[in-house]
């Protein structure tokens, strides 16, 4: 008896692996120009990649591929001199320390903090990587007691409507996500 192989299904889905950022217990987050430098230093197609085995496309908004999803916009691009300028007129421009909370035993949550770390250390970022139980970790994003928070996002509708509730708008009991983001204008449009 031979074991034979059984191909694996491959589907769109409406989930997004994020990184979220708490600019309340790392002030650095609250600057612009380091939040794009971040944006810019990260090779997402390289993670796709080499993590997710090129499972998976860059997004260009907090939204996934959705009925209301803009395909013209383009997700950043991997320029780490374009980082590099940004976070010399940053705020920050000799970097700073920060940590990546990860649930231990994830592949790819871990994976994909390994060379984000790896990549925003050519910037000046240096980046400790905190892996807790996955329900310490829900708890601790919940007391938004983190820096940078590895996670992912899905919804059960096509609609974009919870995505931007979720993602983008202060209050709530969430306030975006549990990152802090306030902007009326956001929230007005929203």
């Amino acid at each position: 008896h031979t074991a034979q192989a059984v191909p694996v299904p491959v589907f769109p889905t409406l989930a997004i692996q994020l990184i979220r950022l708490q600019k309340t217990k790392q002030p650095a987050f609250a600057d612009k120009q380091v939040r794009q430098a971040i944006n810019y230093a990260i090779d997402k197609d390289g993670i796709i990649k080499s993590v997710l085995f090129g499972t998976g496309a860059a997004v260009n908004s907090v939204l996934p591929r959705t009925k209301f999803w803009d395909n013209s916009a383009l997700p950043y691009t991997y320029d780490v001199e374009r980082a590099k300028q940004l976070m010399a007129i940053s705020k920050y421009p000799t970097g700073f320390s920060t940590t990546i909370m990860t649930a231990s035993g994830d592949s790819v949550e871990n994976g994909i903090a390994q060379v984000v770390k790896s990549q925003l250390a050519v910037i000046g970022i240096n980046v400790t990587i905190q892996q807790v139980e996955a329900g310490t970790k829900f708890q601790l994003r919940g007391d938004k007691n983190f820096e940078m928070f590895m996670t992912n996002t899905s919804a059960d509708q096509i609609d974009p409507e919870i995505f931007l509730w979720f993602c983008c708008t202060g209050g709530f009991g969430i306030n975006s996500a549990w990152t802090d983001y306030a902007n009326p204008e956001a929230n007005a449009l929203f």
